[in-house]
Protein backbone atom coordinates (compact mmCIF):
# COMPACT_ATOMS: atom_id res chain seq x y z
CA UNK A 1 0.00 0.00 0.00
CA UNK A 2 1.41 3.38 -1.09
CA UNK A 3 0.06 5.73 2.20
CA UNK A 4 2.11 2.85 4.39
CA UNK A 5 5.14 3.16 2.32
CA UNK A 6 5.32 6.64 2.56
CA UNK A 7 4.39 6.93 6.02
CA UNK A 8 7.69 5.74 6.43
CA UNK A 9 9.56 7.92 4.14
CA UNK A 10 11.59 11.15 5.25
CA UNK A 11 9.61 13.29 3.38
CA UNK A 12 6.64 12.42 5.17
CA UNK A 13 8.56 13.06 8.32
CA UNK A 14 9.57 16.58 7.41
CA UNK A 15 6.03 17.38 6.49
CA UNK A 16 4.84 16.07 9.65
CA UNK A 17 7.07 17.66 11.95
CA UNK A 18 7.21 20.93 9.90
CA UNK A 19 3.61 21.17 9.64
CA UNK A 20 3.67 21.74 5.34
CA UNK A 21 1.29 20.36 3.07
CA UNK A 22 2.30 18.62 0.00
CA UNK A 23 2.51 21.58 -2.25
CA UNK A 24 4.18 23.96 0.40
CA UNK A 25 7.46 25.77 -1.27
CA UNK A 26 9.72 25.27 1.58
CA UNK A 27 9.20 21.21 1.52
CA UNK A 28 9.34 20.91 -2.37
CA UNK A 29 12.80 23.02 -1.81
CA UNK A 30 14.09 21.39 0.70
CA UNK A 31 16.86 18.81 -0.64
CA UNK A 32 17.16 15.24 0.80
CA UNK A 33 20.65 16.21 2.20
CA UNK A 34 18.02 19.00 3.97
CA UNK A 35 15.63 17.17 5.40
CA UNK A 36 18.19 14.16 6.79
CA UNK A 37 20.36 17.07 8.70
CA UNK A 38 16.93 18.04 10.21
CA UNK A 39 16.11 14.72 10.82
CA UNK A 40 18.96 14.20 12.82
CA UNK A 41 19.36 16.93 14.35
CA UNK A 42 16.01 16.39 15.83
CA UNK A 43 16.73 12.80 16.86
CA UNK A 44 19.66 13.55 18.87
CA UNK A 45 18.08 16.76 20.67
CA UNK A 46 15.55 14.19 21.79
CA UNK A 47 17.88 11.82 22.63
CA UNK A 48 20.85 13.37 24.08
CA UNK A 49 22.92 10.31 25.56
CA UNK A 50 23.07 8.89 22.28
CA UNK A 51 26.20 9.69 19.90
CA UNK A 52 27.75 11.07 22.97
CA UNK A 53 30.68 8.18 23.31
CA UNK A 54 32.79 8.36 20.04
CA UNK A 55 35.12 5.44 19.18
CA UNK A 56 38.94 7.05 18.79
CA UNK A 57 41.86 4.72 17.56
CA UNK A 58 44.82 6.50 17.05
CA UNK A 59 46.97 4.29 16.00
CA UNK A 60 43.95 3.21 13.52
CA UNK A 61 46.39 3.27 10.12
CA UNK A 62 49.02 1.27 12.14
CA UNK A 63 46.39 -1.40 12.81
CA UNK A 64 44.93 -1.36 9.48
CA UNK A 65 48.59 -2.02 7.95
CA UNK A 66 49.30 -4.63 10.44
CA UNK A 67 46.09 -6.62 9.56
CA UNK A 68 46.97 -6.10 5.72
CA UNK A 69 50.63 -7.16 6.11
CA UNK A 70 49.75 -10.65 8.03
CA UNK A 71 49.65 -13.49 6.19
CA UNK A 72 45.82 -14.74 5.38
CA UNK A 73 44.76 -17.99 6.51
CA UNK A 74 42.46 -18.40 3.44
CA UNK A 75 42.66 -21.31 1.59
CA UNK A 76 42.30 -20.90 -2.58
CA UNK A 77 40.01 -24.07 -3.90
CA UNK A 78 39.93 -23.99 -7.69
CA UNK A 79 36.83 -26.28 -9.24
CA UNK A 80 33.23 -25.94 -9.74
CA UNK A 81 30.67 -26.63 -6.56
Amino acid sequence: MEARRLSKSLGWWYRRTFNLTATDPRYLEATPEAMALDFWTDYYARHPQLGVTEFENDDFEADVERMLAEDDDWETIDGER
